[in-house]
């Protein structure tokens, strides 16, 4: 067993040797397809080791992990079948039912294509997707002033990055950041946690524990790595890296802070937080958009740059009561 680099790794197409993080915990076997979504989660760990090995098994070529991408990709917005799911919606939403079954369903299969690392379906995709959400909800949502109107409810997985999505998009907006900006801000909140689909043993659990381990932190440097790696636009990658850095220098996975930290990071950190506050992601319980926004206040400018956290704050009204599990039904 030998030490390898990730960028030797990078040589092979099908792995002529087992992989190893240590010298009981095997991650690949010789003849699987080293894809990039392999490649880039191998970046967590320290050490890697290869075993070599006799013999590459043919049956385990690309055949039958390329037939897996090509059903998950075939779909588009307007044929999707409602149908296929049962999913909770928000009656409070300035969106009808079919409109946010629609949009989950569409994210729901840009996840599949993440999952089947078809990266750039993946990402065709998700620029579709926020031109879908520039006409439904943010173009028309210039009005609202309860933030409760504009969430999706229902599977975090699903429905966090929607809502950091169409919140960043809504700060940028209202900054009068250029067109081009405003979108860019918006899909960064789409994929804003696609580190995590990378990131062995992450489930998305309500417990401060997940929130905040090492391998958690991780996901931050894995979507920045992917992003950069398909040629993403330099504003979504940043954003990506950095939508956990603190105002004050303690967040990750830099250290950095004020105006060190992106302005589309510091626009994604305050949606980020918010959507974990509204779906009770954090230690501290909230009930509704008011409890939301007092918790952020309270955090202040430690936390949060102050021209975002208020431009944030001033969109929404303060009185926004309605308890955001009596806003879902089937």
């Amino acid at each position: 067993m030998k030490v390898i680099t990730t960028k030797e790794l990078n040589n092979y197409k099908i792995l002529p040797f087992d992989v190893y993080v240590n010298e009981n915990e095997k991650l690949f076997s010789a003849g699987e397809v080293l894809t990039p979504g392999k490649l880039i989660s191998l970046r967590q760990y320290d050490t890697i080791y290869a075993q070599e090995i006799q013999e590459i098994t043919p049956e385990k070529e690309q055949p039958q992990e390329t037939g897996k991408v090509k059903l998950a990709y075939d779909f588009d917005y307007d044929s999707l079948n409602i149908m296929e799911v049962n999913t909770p919606i928000n009656k409070g939403s300035i969106l009808d039912t079919e409109t946010q079954i629609r949009i989950k369903l569409y994210f729901m299969k840009i996840l599949e294509l993440l999952k089947a690392e078809a990266f750039e379906k993946a990402f065709n995709h998700a620029q579709a997707l926020v031109n879908i959400l520039e006409q439904t909800i943010l173009a028309p949502s210039e009005e609202v002033k309860k933030g409760s109107q504009l969430r999706f409810l229902g599977e975090y997985e699903v429905c966090h990055s929607i809502n950091v999505s169409i919140f960043s998009g809504l700060i940028a907006r209202r900054l009068e950041l250029d067109s081009l900006e405003c979108r860019n801000i918006t899909l960064a909140g789409l994929l804003h946690d696609i580190g995590k689909l990378y990131i062995e043993g992450i489930k998305n659990e309500n417990s401060l524990e997940t929130l905040v381990s090492d391998a958690m932190k991780q996901h931050v440097i894995l979507g920045y790595n992917l992003l950069k790696q398909y040629n993403m636009p330099e504003t979504v990658c940043m954003a990506v890296l950095e939508h956990h850095e603190n105002n004050d220098g303690s967040g990750y996975p830099r250290g950095i802070s004020n105006d060190w930290i992106v302005k589309p990071a510091q626009i994604l950190s305050v949606c980020n937080y918010f959507d974990n506050l509204a779906f009770n992601k954090t230690p501290i319980h909230i009930f509704n958009t008011r409890d939301a926004l007092k918790r952020m206040l309270e955090l202040g400018t430690a936390k949060f740059a102050a021209e975002i956290l208020y431009t944030f704050v001033h969109m929404f009204s303060y009185n926004d009561t309605e308890n955001f599990e009596n806003m879902t039904t089937f």
